[in-house]
C-alpha cells in the first residue's frame, strides 16, 4: 500500500472567521485515504471554535502563544516552533493560510533552509485588505511560496500586477459553502433573539469591517425616526469590542443592539434573520456573505466589500461605506415582499458556484500536481 502524503495546514489559529472555516472544511473533507493531515495552529487548543478538526485521523499540534503577547518577541518561537513541527512530522507539503502563518512559515523555510513545498493562501484583497508592514513583508517572501490559491480574481490579479507572481503558479479556488446552509427547514430562534425584524452582521471586530460607521448609520435612522420595529444583531469578537460597545451607549441606541459572541452553528441565526448587512471596508471573498445568500437572506453590503462580486448587485442593496444612513433607510424601508424575492434570487446560484466539493477537489489537485513534481 502507498504512504500517505502528509499534508501540514498551518494557521494562527481556528478561531471564528471565514478564512478559519475553510480550513477547517478542508481537513475534514479531504480523502484521507489519499492524505495524512496535519494541523499546526499558534495559539492554544483551547481556542479553537471549529471542534470538528479535533480527530484521530488528524495530527494537531498547537504552539500555546497568545494573540495579546508582543509580536517582535513572538517571531523566534514562531520560528522554532514551525521548525520542531516539521522535523517531527516530516511533512510532504504545507499549506498555509492568513498572514501570520503565510508570513511565518516563509521566513522559518528561509532561515532554517528547508525544502518542503509552501502552498500559500491568500484571503484578503492585497491593495486595501493588507497592512503596510503585510504588504512589505509579502514582497520580501514570496518567492519562496511554490503555489498560491486565492478566493477572489481580483486578489489573484492584484498579487500578478503588484508582485509579479507567474500566472502558471496562481489559481482562484472561491470559498465551499456548506450544504446545511441551503436547508429551509424552519429552525427555532434563539431564545435571545429581539423582537421585531431583525438586521444581522456577522463580522470580527476590528477597524476593517466597519461596525463603527454601521452604529453611526443606525444612530441616524434613530435620530430621524426611522427605525421603525428594525433590531441590529452583531456576532463577533475582537480587539474593537470595548469601543463598539461604548459607540453604541453613547448613540443611546442600546435598546436596538444585540451583541453575541461567535457561536459553532450559524443556522439559527440566519434564519432568525430578516436581512443580512456586511458594511466592511474590504473583503475578499466573505464567507458570510455566501452562506447569508444561502440561506435566501436579502444583503445589504458596501460596494468595497463587494469587490469579489461575491453578491449581484442587480438583487442585493448596495451602499457606500460611509455615511451610509440614509442609503440603509432605502434598503430597511423596502416591503417584505421584495426583501423575499431578493433573497431567493440570490440565493439560486451559490450552491453551483460555491460548494464544498469543488473547493476541496482544485485544491487537492494542486497538491498532487506539486507532490508529482517535487519527488
Amino acid at each position: 500500500m502507498a504512504r500517505r502524503h502528509r499534508i501540514l495546514l498551518v494557521i494562527a489559529g481556528l478561531t471564528a472567521g471565514g478564512a478559519e472555516r475553510q480550513l477547517a472544511l478542508l481537513t475534514q473533507h479531504v480523502d484521507h485515504c489519499e492524505f495524512d493531515i496535519g494541523l499546526l495552529l499558534f495559539n492554544s487548543r483551547d481556542r479553537i471554535h471549529y471542534r470538528g478538526v479535533i480527530d484521530e485521523r488528524i495530527w494537531l499540534r498547537t504552539l500555546e502563544l497568545s494573540p495579546t503577547e508582543d509580536g517582535v518577541k513572538l517571531i523566534p518561537r514562531l520560528i522554532s516552533g514551525i521548525r520542531n513541527a516539521i522535523a517531527e512530522w516530516s511533512p510532504d507539503l504545507i499549506h498555509t493560510s492568513l498572514n501570520i502563518a503565510n508570513h511565518a512559515t516563509r521566513f522559518s523555510a528561509l532561515i532554517s533552509r528547508w525544502k518542503t513545498p509552501i502552498v500559500t493562501s491568500i484571503r484578503a484583497d492585497f491593495r486595501e485588505g493588507y497592512s503596510a508592514r503585510d504588504r512589505f513583508l509579502e514582497r520580501m517572501l514570496w518567492r519562496r511560496t511554490n503555489y498560491f490559491i486565492c478566493n477572489s480574481g481580483v486578489s489573484k490579479q492584484q498579487l500578478i500586477a503588484d508582485l509579479g507572481v507567474n500566472e502558471s503558479n496562481i489559481k482562484t479556488i472561491p470559498n465551499g459553502v456548506e450544504d446545511k446552509f441551503f436547508q429551509t427547514n424552519i429552525v427555532e430562534k434563539p431564545k435571545w433573539w429581539p423582537r421585531g425584524r431583525s438586521c444581522l452582521t456577522v463580522a470580527r471586530l476590528k477597524d476593517g469591517k466597519n461596525y463603527l460607521e454601521l452604529v453611526f448609520a443606525i444612530k441616524y435612522l434613530a435620530d430621524n425616526d426611522k427605525l421603525g420595529d428594525w433590531n441590529f444583531v452583531f456576532v463577533g469578537e475582537g480587539p474593537q469590542k470595548k469601543e463598539l460597545l461604548e459607540a453604541i451607549k453613547k448613540a443611546k441606541i442600546e435598546n436596538r443592539v444585540v451583541l453575541v459572541e461567535p457561536v459553532e452553528d450559524l443556522l439559527p441565526i440566519y434564519h432568525s434573520a430578516d436581512v443580512f448587512l456586511l458594511p466592511s471596508l474590504h473583503e475578499g471573498l466573505s464567507n458570510v456573505l455566501l452562506e447569508a445568500q444561502a440561506m435566501q437572506l436579502p444583503i445589504i453590503v458596501t460596494k468595497e466589500a463587494n469587490r469579489a462580486a461575491a453578491v449581484d448587485a442587480e438583487h442585493a442593496f448596495l451602499i457606500d461605506a460611509t455615511n451610509f444612513g440614509p442609503q440603509l433607510e432605502s434598503a430597511l424601508s423596502s416591503n417584505k415582499h421584495e426583501l423575499v424575492e431578493r433573497g431567493i434570487l440570490m440565493s439560486q446560484s451559490i450552491r453551483q458556484r460555491y460548494s464544498v466539493e469543488r473547493m476541496v477537489s482544485e485544491t487537492c489537485e494542486i497538491w498532487r500536481s506539486l507532490l508529482a513534481n517535487h519527488v
